[in-house]
């Protein structure tokens, strides 16, 4: 085990409380997307992707030290997770690099939290996060 402080069980609920939300099918991360704003503001002002609540709260959880890998690497953690066999296996380390490496990637490429959450990959991170708590 590496040098961090392990979540408690209610810190894993939190999270894995989200699997309802993240798996409604009729669930769109997304409030505003750019073209959609820009024709609204006549293409006079860019604006960046405005997603719901649900989203926001959930990512500024992970953003928490106790979910936070200072180590992960970008590359490595995106091969990973296009690997859904991987991810039901992960450890709790590889799922702390993965929510890492979601959480980060909106800095980088905007619209990368809808992304995520639209193609399941946030979905299977919480299951395997859900399997892991019960064995803690």
């Amino acid at each position: 085990m590496s040098d961090y402080t392990l979540p408690t069980k209610k810190d894993f609920q939190v999270l894995v409380d989200f699997l309802s939300i993240f798996s409604n099918p009729g669930f769109d991360p997304v409030l505003i997307q750019p073209e959609i704003e820009d024709t609204l503001q006549n293409n006079l002002e860019k604006k960046s992707v405005l997603y719901k609540t649900e989203v926001i709260d959930f990512f500024s959880l992970v953003s928490q030290e106790i979910w936070v890998d200072h180590n992960y690497i970008p590359e490595s953690a995106q091969e990973f997770l296009e690997n859904s066999e991987k991810v039901k296996t992960a450890s709790f380390e590889e799922i702390r690099s993965l929510l890492t490496y979601c959480q980060r990637g909106e800095r980088f490429c905007e619209g990368h939290w809808g992304v995520m959450i639209k193609t399941g990959k946030i979905y299977q991170i919480l299951v395997r996060l859900s399997q892991i708590a019960k064995i803690l």
